[in-house]
Order: C-alpha cells, then structure tokens, then sequence
C-alpha cells in the first residue's frame, strides 16, 4: 500500500494533494492519506483520508512527539508499505517505520537545518538543532529509499543516486478563470497569497501601503494564516491595515479570482538563510496568473524575474522601497501588463507541473 503523511500541512495542500497525490492517482496508485488536521476522515476522489486529529501548532515538543508516535502507532503500516512523508520534523519517528521494513520516501519541501537558524532560541540551541537535522538528513539519505527534493540546492545534501528534484511549480490550468479580467480594468489592488508571518514581510508590506499617498484607494489582499495566530492583532494596528482585505484561506479557485482582480503579486521573503535560495511556488503562481511580481531582490530570483522581464525587485525589508515599486505597476499599466505577459509565457515554456510530473511518477516507479 502506498501512504503518504504529513502533520503540519492542510490536507489539500497545493504541493501534497493537488499535485503530488493527484498525480499518483492518476497514474494508478491506490493511496492512503494520513493527515493530521482534525477535520476528520474522508473518502475524496479514490483516496482514502485518515485524521488523527489536530497537534497544535503551539503543543510543546514531546507533546508533538506523542501525538506523532501516535499515528505511527495507529496508522497500521507494515513492512513492505511505501510511506511517502512530507515533514522534516517527523524524521525521528519515521526511522521507526523504515525499522519495520516500510520503504521510505522523504519528500522535503525546506533547507532546515538553515531553518531551524532563524527561530527565537538560543544561539546554542539552534546551532544544536540544526546540526540534529543534518545528521538525521544524512542518516536518511543512507536508509530510505527515496529522497524528493522540492529545489536543486535541497537536493545537494542528499546522495544523487536515491534523489530526485521536483519542483513545486504552478499547473498551468489550475488557475485558469472562464473570464479574464482585461489589466487596464482592474482596481488598484495588489495580493499575497501564502504564509503570513513577520520573517514573510507582512510588518514591511502593510507599513508600504501608508507611503503610497497618491492613491488612496489601494488595497492588499492577503489570503493565508498568520503564524503566529496571535500576529494578526498586532498587524491590525498597523495604520496601513485600512488598506488590506483579509480573506483567510482560500480555495484554489478563490486564489485564481483574486489573482485575475490584481495589478501585481508581493513576494517579500526576509533575507534569511533559508529563503533566500528558496523558490516559493507564490512567484510562480502570480506568474502563472499574468500578473507582475514584486519580489524581494536576491541572486537566485534576480536572474529569474530579470531573464524574464516579469516583474520589480526590491530591498524586502525597506517598505519605502516596496511602496515605489507598486507606484510604478499602478503609473506603466501597459508595461506591468507586458511583464505578467511574459510571466505566463515563461511558465506555460518551463517552469510548469506538467514537465515535473514524469520525474516524480518514474522515480516512484524506482521505488
């Protein structure tokens, strides 16, 4: 039987369930969903969901790590299963899984032991937890039997005979709308769509809205979770949150409507060591769209949206800088219309699901 887990993402995550599952389905896996979500079991599309009930993103760690064992415990794997598992955090407790003769596949979507760097702890302790995460890294890519990484730079800690890269790009339909909106008609409204949290740039793009004093009918649409919750307060009183709509989550046909409504998409990730070598799937998605990204300006993205002509780079953590780069979208309409043309054309030739879904169902088959 084929099982894929995660515990820290939504079961219908973008990368998990609408691509990656969706694709083994397709290709003729019978596939058993572990999640851990609490919205209980389902049966959607021919997969079986399975719910072990929500861990709260604040539980401590070894609360964390019961309930994981847990599921371990309950989920009624055997030897011979292949467990198809998405969080770096689990990693101690799939061991016990690869020690019961599951073959196991560690799909990894982040670098983190760079992660790990950037959290509040003290500096001993994230030095401790990140070189934890690398051995635990390298002792899996020993074991298991596959390793999916999500960028090339993932893929490198890893050995290139049990890898293979499959990068979360757009599928190129999936944010196809019946109507398209022409540019020229739309609002003045720019969206984020993703994780909401400080390391994000939310403090920066809500603070941007207030330098943008030409025109007062601008708005940002965020759509996404704060993390954490108790950030949401805090940015409402920010005297530029009477320029953002908050929609919360929303479905992927949402996320296409918002999408067809905006001038241009924000990607202000925070210079960190995890991020900047990242390629979040949302410059890919605004791309996808036709829309211009405003982006934030590192060496990896740079060459992307430069070779392109898709769009602005700027310093992320300087809002007066952001607040001109969304000026010039709103003031060269006709240019911003011309860089979300060549965005779409760029993901429609490359950078689409379409060219990964060969590496992923002939690596599976490997396994």
């Amino acid at each position: 039987m084929y099982y894929v887990l995660t515990v820290g993402h939504k079961r219908f995550d973008s990368r998990i369930w609408v691509k990656e599952i969706t694709t083994l389905v397709n290709s003729g896996y019978s596939i058993c969903y572990l999640v851990a979500d609490g919205e209980g079991n389902q049966f959607v599309n021919g997969v079986e969901i399975r719910d072990f009930g929500e861990i709260p993103q604040r539980s401590g760690f070894w609360r964390r790590m019961r309930s994981m064992y847990r599921i371990v415990r309950a989920s009624g794997l055997k030897r011979g299963d292949i467990i198809h598992f998405h969080d770096g955090v689990f990693l101690p407790l799939v061991f016990l899984l690869w020690m019961q003769g599951c073959k196991v596949i560690y799909d990894v979507h982040e670098d983190y032991p760079r992660q790990v760097l950037n959290t509040r702890f003290h500096a001993a302790i994230k030095k401790s937890l990140s070189l934890t995460f690398s051995f635990l890294e390298w002792l899996a890519g020993k074991l298991f039997s596959g390793i999916i990484a999500a960028t090339p730079k993932i893929a490198e800690r890893f050995p290139t005979d049990k890898t293979v890269v499959v990068q979360n790009y757009p599928i190129i339909s999936e944010l196809l709308v019946s109507r398209l909106t022409s540019y020229t008609e739309r609002p003045p409204k720019f969206v984020y769509i993703g994780g909401i949290n400080c390391v994000r740039g939310i403090r920066e793009m809500v603070t941007a809205l207030t330098y943008i004093r030409h025109n007062q009918s601008i708005t940002l649409e965020l759509a996404g979770n704060f993390s954490p919750p108790t950030l949401e307060e805090e940015i409402r009183k920010m005297p530029g949150w009477q320029h953002v709509k908050y929609r919360g989550w929303l479905s992927r046909t949402e996320v296409a409507n918002s999408l067809n409504n905006a001038r241009a998409g924000l990607v202000l990730l925070h210079p960190v060591r995890n991020y900047v070598e990242s390629q979040p799937i949302k410059m890919y998605e605004y791309m996808s769209a036709g829309i211009p990204v405003i982006a934030s300006d590192f060496p990896i993205w740079r060459k992307i949206i430069e070779d392109i002509g898709c769009g602005l780079l700027v310093d992320p953590m300087n809002p007066n800088a952001i607040a001109n780069a969304m000026s010039w979208i709103l003031q060269h309409p006709d240019k911003a219309a011309e860089m979300g043309r060549r965005g779409k054309e760029a993901v429609e030739l490359k950078y689409n699901w379409d060219i990964e879904v060969k590496k992923l169902i002939d690596f599976v088959k490997t396994i």
